[in-house]
């Protein structure tokens, strides 16, 4: 199969697009707070109140292979908060953590 320059450019084009999207959102989040499956409902929570306060922010799960040493799989969760909203967000976590203390 033989490209003319015209397809090789645009076939170029097309990934220099794609991964600059993809770095620059991945450059815009901060992983925030993570859990695994033992305590994925907390992590939720933790999601469901930074949204409600009005974070920025997004939740991400990752579903890790087999080992030796495991008989299942691992699934992680971790909250992404946009880079700009980070320091609000250690605010309200304070602010989260003394109100579950005192329940």
């Amino acid at each position: 199969m033989e490209f003319t320059a015209l397809q090789l450019l645009l076939i170029l084009a097309g990934i220099l697009i794609f991964l600059t999207v993809f770095i620059g959102d991945k450059a815009k989040w901060r992983e925030f707070y993570g859990g695994s499956q033992r305590n994925f409902t907390e992590v939720q929570g933790v999601f469901q109140y930074l949204r409600d306060q009005g974070i920025r922010c997004r939740l991400k799960t990752r579903i890790q292979g087999f080992s030796r040493m495991q008989n299942a799989q691992m699934t992680t969760a971790v909250v992404e908060v946009h880079k700009e909203d980070v320091e609000r967000a250690r605010q309200l976590m304070r602010e989260y953590n003394n109100r579950n203390r005192r329940k």
